[in-house]
């Protein structure tokens, strides 16, 4: 495992740079690793909860999440653009 990161690109310099995250975006003072991760999903179950709000991915994102990796698997073995 490894800490997600983000680069982009600006105007006529089309080489990638490292993108800082704003510090308004984390819910925990855990800022790298694996623990932040998780303790960024159970911040966001808990105010769902809370506030009845739906921003912490749900079952049904995981099953999307499933069919799309099922569908690059079949369109590397097959050579076929696959929709879902």
């Amino acid at each position: 495992m490894f800490d997600l990161e983000l680069s982009g690109a600006s105007g006529d310099d089309k080489a990638l740079q490292p993108l800082a995250t704003p510090e308004s975006y984390y819910s925990t003072k855990l800022h790298n690793g694996l623990p932040m991760n998780v303790a960024e999903v159970y911040v966001r179950l808990a105010r769902d909860l809370r506030e009845g709000t739906s921003t912490c991915p749900s079952f049904d994102d995981a099953v999307v999440r499933h069919k799309m990796v099922e569908a690059v698997a079949r369109a590397s073995e097959t050579g076929v653009r696959q929709s879902l």
